[in-house]
């Protein structure tokens, strides 16, 4: 079942289905009935574990509850005012604050080269630095990268700037140009924090926001205090009919993800960010610059939506939502706010079954209180010329430089037409409504088209913000899977056949190739298949493990694809030798030289996925 039809289920489950769209009165009664019905709704769609909740109404905390259980063997329910969740990159919104704080101090300026806040290099890929605002809105260039930096015990975390300098991912873009999440610049804005006020990180936000703010119960030390390890929720991982809990997990990037709070606690964030800087006396902003917090800072396109400073603004039926989501392990969750509404949510779930649930549960929050009626039948654009935009793309969230560009190998979007005006992206449906401008099928969702300097189109954009780069052909995922399946197809045949003749002493009177060249061809052959299968098994394995580092298993393959280099070389130069020498006949010779050939694509391939560096790097 689609996203959509699970959204239209719940709201048919809340007796949403009426002829004309009107809002809904926001009530703590009202309220409750949603979430009460939304609830038994998603457990029975994705059998959740917990569930807590948080609503705040014009200065009311109008609903809090918590659902399902926090501790799952020890069948203890969910209590929103006791009960820590993980919120993940919720965790940014404060580390923007906390940025905030010291740009309104003038110990920051949001235009200033980041480079002198920092005691260590940033390497000047680009003639353009990076500025305080490209952390805050995710613009600094960054490429992707999720290895390390995870820990199971506190005791095994490195030190902050440790874990930037070792870890400091490739600059791909140019500051400023592209939007591509980043936990890399939000963990590095918190550092500036550290350096600039000559507090901790963790202790910068206690003492300047938690404190004040009297959010007791919200953690972002680590390790935690007994009471807040104690109060904290377990997270669950769903095996078959059971569910398994998981460990806690340490940040070295603290900044980017290590908090936890109880649903009571973030009222407080949401009062104080709706009441522009300010809750019962206590200021934490200026006004002036809280309402800053609230402004557009960058948009990838202007009909998409903006980066605020260190927030998302979200448009949803007609309100104009100002947004953060977390997600870590097995926590979810999602923080809102609607300052026209003076309106803002909280929810977090801790299992692995409440992924798609925390993405569902705010969209049809809204078309149960601000509903619209539903985009009539839109006709297509038939004189969009649909060509322009054909072609493979990948998200620029992504890695370029370590093997970690695999994963990019499993996916790629896939643009090409399905009828006059109708674009498919890896099968939904985007109809044209202008040159470069579609809208999803049965959807408000838009889509934009940019077009570089020779007028072809070189980026996707969608209304929320994110963006696609259009891949080159030799780039296309589908086009090196084929490659990767030619490899091993022409090296299973290749093992077949010297298997086969190691146990035949049948020769047809035939010349044979010396024993040496059929020796290495066989060893090669069988030496490709095996590092073809350990590839395909880390492709296919749990990414959990990677967040700890490297496993040990995936550095021994790591240097055992090394071997694959002097093994081309080496078949190369016997295939040479063969065809100077004449060794042989004639076909065995071709089917050499063809072995020869795809060992060289196999390590070319190599090359390319960035499997033969990990140990040069």
């Amino acid at each position: 079942m689609t996203p959509l039809k699970k959204q239209l289920l719940l709201i048919a489950a809340l007796g949403a289905a009426s002829g004309q769209a009107q809002p809904r009165e926001i009530t703590g009664e009202s309220v409750a009935e949603f979430f009460d019905a939304a609830y038994v709704t998603q457990n029975h769609a994705y059998s959740l574990v917990g569930l807590t909740v948080s609503v705040v109404h014009r200065s009311e905390v109008i609903f809090k509850k918590g659902y399902g259980f926090a501790d799952l063997e020890k069948r203890v329910p969910v209590d929103p005012d006791r009960h820590l969740f993980r919120i993940a990159s919720i965790t940014k919104t404060f580390t923007a604050t906390a940025v905030m704080q010291l740009v309104e101090q003038g110990q920051l300026d949001l235009e200033a080269d980041v480079q002198s806040y920092l005691d260590f290099d940033i390497p000047k890929t680009y003639s353009e630095p990076i500025h305080l605002k490209h952390l805050l809105t995710h613009t600094a260039g960054f490429e992707d990268y999720n290895f390390g930096g995870v820990a199971d015990e506190p005791e095994q975390i490195v030190p902050l700037r440790e874990f930037l300098i070792e870890h400091m991912p490739a600059r791909v873009n140019r500051p400023g140009a592209f939007h591509s999440y980043s936990n890399y610049g939000s963990a590095l804005a918190g550092y500036i924090v550290a350096q600039t006020s000559g507090m901790p990180w963790a202790d910068y936000v206690k003492a300047k926001l938690l404190d004040p703010l009297g959010m007791t119960q919200t953690n972002a030390h680590q390790p935690r205090t007994d009471g807040h390890r104690q109060n904290h929720a377990i997270s669950y991982s769903q095996s078959g009919d059971t569910f398994e809990a998981q460990p806690f997990h340490f940040f070295a990037d603290a900044p980017n993800g290590v908090m936890s709070t109880t649903a009571a606690d973030m009222t407080r964030w949401m009062f104080v960010h709706l009441n522009h800087g300010e809750l019962n006396g206590v200021r934490i902003l200026g006004e002036e610059t809280s309402r800053q917090m609230q402004t557009e800072l960058f948009r990838q396109h202007p009909q998409s939506n903006a980066m605020l400073h260190g927030l998302f603004q979200e448009r949803k039926n007609g309100q104009s939502l100002v947004t953060h989501g977390g997600a870590f392990g097995k926590f979810f969750s999602q923080f809102v706010l609607i300052p026209g509404q003076q309106l803002g949510l909280f929810i977090a779930y801790n299992a692995d079954t409440g992924r798609a649930a925390n993405q569902e549960m705010i969209p049809a929050f809204m078309d149960h209180f601000f509903p619209v009626d539903f985009p009539e039948s839109i006709t297509p654009d038939a004189s969009v010329d649909l060509g322009d935009y054909v072609g493979t793309y990948a998200g620029l969230r992504r890695n370029r430089s370590t093997f970690e560009k695999l994963i990019l190998l499993m996916g790629g979007v896939d643009v090409r037409p399905a009828g006059e005006g109708v674009l498919s992206l890896s099968g939904a449906h985007w109809i044209a409504l202008e040159k470069d401008v579609f809208q999803k099928m049965d959807s408000p969702r838009k889509l934009y088209a940019q077009r570089g300097d020779n007028g072809e189109v070189t980026h996707l954009i969608f209304s929320e913000g994110y963006s696609a780069e259009r891949l080159a052909w030799h780039e296309d995922p589908a086009l090196h899977r084929a490659l990767f399946l030619l490899v091993a197809v022409a090296s299973m045949l290749g093992a077949i056949g010297f298997v086969r003749k190691l146990f035949s002493r049948k020769t047809d009177g035939k010349p044979l190739l010396p024993a040496l060249d059929r020796w290495a061809v066989g060893l090669a052959c069988l030496f490709t298949l095996f590092v073809l299968y350990r590839i395909g098994s880390e492709l296919n394995a749990p990414t959990g493990g990677f967040v700890h580092g490297v496993p040990p298993a995936v550095k021994l393959l790591l240097a055992w694809i090394l071997l694959t280099v002097p093994l081309a070389l080496a078949i190369g130069g016997l295939a040479v030798r063969q065809w100077r020498r004449s060794h042989g006949t004639v076909m065995a010779r071709i089917r050499y030289s063809f072995m020869a050939l795809i060992n060289a694509l196999f390590v070319v391939l190599l090359w390319h996925w960035n499997l033969l560096s990990y140990y040069f790097l």
